[in-house]
């Protein structure tokens, strides 16, 4: 019992040093100091308006500026997933949804003030590197196939078994979209975040 309650002081620690604003700068990919690890609110700070729109703004098989909230309630209901509306219905969130081999843990979706899906933001757990390694593997090969290479690619997901805050991460950036899936090990297990953002 003492070692199961020094492991989680640990993992607490841990959490709360990345999350100071120079620590979390070091690992957050854009220096923005936000949660290194994907949660929190979508950002909002766009610095890409003078490049290229996205052909397409993919998030979870869903459009950004498309899909409305019938479109995600059908989604995540063919998923299996449970899902609560907050905030007067700009947000959705769901939990527990069948995603191929690794379930997303939870997901917020966020609608803007026509009604339209204006972000997606997940988070997927595993207690091994290589289910975490496989879907960054098949997101990046399916949102290249659609937008074309990545802006930034970080780290290499091959060695996020190495050690604790191994990361990899990888990026899209348009003028209209941004997209980055990042693979973290979290120590007791690995993370895998998604952020998908119409801007």
């Amino acid at each position: 019992m003492r070692k199961r309650w020094i492991a989680l002081g640990a993992v607490v620690g841990l959490g709360v040093v990345v999350h100071l604003p120079p620590v979390a700068r070091m690992f957050a990919h854009d220096g923005s100091g936000g949660c290194p690890f994907g949660y929190g609110a979508a950002p909002r700070t766009a610095s890409h308006h003078d490049g290229p729109s996205a052909r397409s703004r993919p998030a979870l098989g869903l459009a950004l500026g498309k899909a409305r909230a019938d479109d995600v309630e059908r989604w995540a209901s063919d998923r299996g997933a449970t899902c609560a509306t907050q905030h007067g219905g700009a947000l959705v969130e769901c939990n527990a949804i069948a995603d191929g081999a690794l379930p997303v843990t939870t997901a917020w979706f966020r609608f803007d003030v026509d009604g339209a899906l204006a972000s997606v933001q997940t988070t997927r757990h595993a207690v091994a590197a290589a289910p975490v390694a496989d879907v960054l593997a098949s997101t990046q090969r399916e949102l290249t196939e659609a937008l074309g290479a990545p802006a930034v690619r970080s780290g290499d997901v091959a060695s996020i078994g190495e050690g604790a805050l191994r990361q990899a991460s990888i990026e899209y950036r348009f003028a209209d979209y941004r997209a980055v899936v990042r693979a973290t090990n979290m120590r007791g297990g690995f993370l895998l975040t998604e952020s998908y953002e119409a801007i």
